[in-house]
């Protein structure tokens, strides 16, 4: 994540006025080359609770659905999931 000198309000909530004044001076901003890495290199919730049932592709392939639930059909996901080891 980039960040900048512009001011943001979502920051309103910390209590302390010197760390709220900090904060003032930060605005975050998403990177897509941070977000690619992050999700190639930090295992997630779901390699772990799939590791002894599904091979390393069909936990990329788990996490590819996942990541696009809004575009695809139910019966895609459904496909992927039913293609691992019983």
């Amino acid at each position: 994540m980039a960040m900048s000198s512009r001011p943001s309000s979502s920051r309103a909530g910390f209590a302390k006025p010197d760390v709220r004044e900090l904060l003032q001076k930060l605005t975050v901003k998403p990177d897509a080359r941070f977000t690619a890495r992050y999700s190639a290199e930090v295992p997630t919730k779901s390699d772990k609770l799939a590791a002894g049932n599904a091979t390393e592709k069909s936990r990329q392939k788990i996490k590819n659905v996942a990541r696009s639930l809004e575009n695809i059909e139910v019966s895609d996901l459904m496909k992927v999931l039913s293609e691992l080891n019983p």
